[in-house]
């Protein structure tokens, strides 16, 4: 007797994840993490496929393989053309021979949807984590090609990056979602003795917290600003900036233009950012763009108050008065936001000031990350969308 075959239902489906290099530190990198490692592996088995090899920089890589995750990995630089052309070809063949149900596009330019589409993959979902828009003219009309016409489902971070979606893209309505990050929890339980004292815990002085890359868009310059405010006023505080990339040499002259230098430790790009949140007497983040602001939950899941701009998904994630504070922009053009240094120091001012106040912010925002942010809430949406059903639309704002 024939043996018969299996079902979707009774096998688990194959879902294939890709990425660009999938580096150590960003937000959308960690959450992608998050999510593989959220999924129900009894029903879906993940492949990850990374396209730009970052050689000895850390990567997840090695992480999801722990897991028991494939990695596929290329090298698809655009610089060395015959290869790319091999890498590509190669690529596309991968994904035509891996017979998935579903394929996610997480931040690799698109090329992703176009492969599986030309795979007769039925499921072709693509995340979107910031809020760019028309400013880079290249990203912008791949992404227009490849939301409209190769995904099935958009799905936004935020209500404020599905508005983005659907007025500078043109994606359909119908085909935005908005699903919120989720954020795993179990990374705060692993804090020694040890990481808290290296974060300053113990010496008496009050702690600012923010983890965010280093570009112009996360403004931590605007942060800096805020602090020499902040300290000319209330000597005993100590900032740290957990994160790397190309302004850290200009942000540390600023601070020492500042006279603020010995307040403040860049801690760099950590993997585990639990030693710094779980110290903190507030958390900042002065975005002038921000998708949803991953960092923020995270801090939230400590119970730490939160002050942040109110800008793009943050008012999504902090609730004014209640979780934390939001600083309201002096503008915004092009989706991106004119910061008031004063307004955020006094913000501050004003939870570090009145221990009550930081106290209740902070259960108020494990409560709310409890109801919103879980990674089981957050993954099982996406299980959703790779059998082929829909999650609910995005509402217009």
């Amino acid at each position: 007797m024939k043996d018969c075959p299996l079902t979707l239902a009774e096998r688990r489906a194959r879902v294939a994840f890709v990425t660009d290099a999938w580096m150590v530190g960003g937000g959308a990198e960690r959450v992608l993490f998050t999510l593989l490692a959220g999924l129900d592996r009894a029903r879906f088995e993940p492949v990850v496929f990374v396209l730009f090899n970052p050689g000895t920089n850390a990567t997840f890589c090695a992480s999801a393989e722990a897991l028991g995750i494939s990695v596929m990995r290329y090298d698809l630089s655009p610089r060395r053309f015959l290869t790319f052309l091999g890498e590509a070809v190669r690529f596309f063949r991968d994904i035509k021979r891996g017979k998935f149900e579903a394929v996610h596009s997480s931040g690799d330019r698109g090329l992703a949807l176009i492969a599986a589409r030309l795979a007769g993959v039925p499921v072709r979902v693509c995340s979107i984590h910031d809020m760019t828009g028309r400013r880079l003219r290249l990203d912008y009309l791949l992404k227009v090609v490849t939301q409209r016409w190769f995904a099935t489902t958009v799905v936004a971070v935020s209500s404020a990056a599905a508005d983005v979606v659907r007025a500078d893209y043109g994606v359909a309505p119908a085909k935005v979602a908005v699903i919120l990050n989720g954020v795993d929890d179990a990374f705060l339980a692993r804090t020694s003795i040890d990481d808290a004292a290296t974060c300053g815990a113990g010496n008496g002085r009050k702690r600012l917290v923010t983890v965010a890359r280093l570009y112009p868009e996360k403004g931590v310059d605007v942060l800096l600003d805020a602090a020499a405010l902040v300290l000319a006023r209330c000597g005993d505080l100590d900032v740290h900036i957990v994160g790397g990339g190309p302004l850290r040499a200009l942000l540390e002259r600023q601070a020492r233009a500042l006279g603020i230098a010995s307040s403040v430790t860049f801690h760099g790009m950590l993997s585990d950012v639990s030693a710094p949140l779980l110290t903190a007497d507030v958390f900042v983040l002065t975005s002038r763009s921000e998708g949803l602001g991953v960092a923020a939950i995270e801090a939230m899941a400590a119970s730490k108050p939160v002050v942040a701009s109110a800008v793009g998904g943050l008012p999504e994630v902090v609730v004014d008065g209640e979780t934390g504070l939001l600083v309201c922009p002096r503008s915004v053009v092009h989706g991106e936001a004119e910061l008031d240094p004063a307004a955020f120091a006094e913000a501050i001012l004003r939870v570090l000031r009145t221990p009550g106040l930081a106290q209740s912010m902070g259960r108020a925002g494990r409560t709310r990350y409890e109801e919103q942010f879980t990674v089981r809430r957050f993954a099982s949406q996406y299980e959703t969308l790779y059998n082929g059903r829909q999650v609910a639309a995005a509402p217009s704002r």
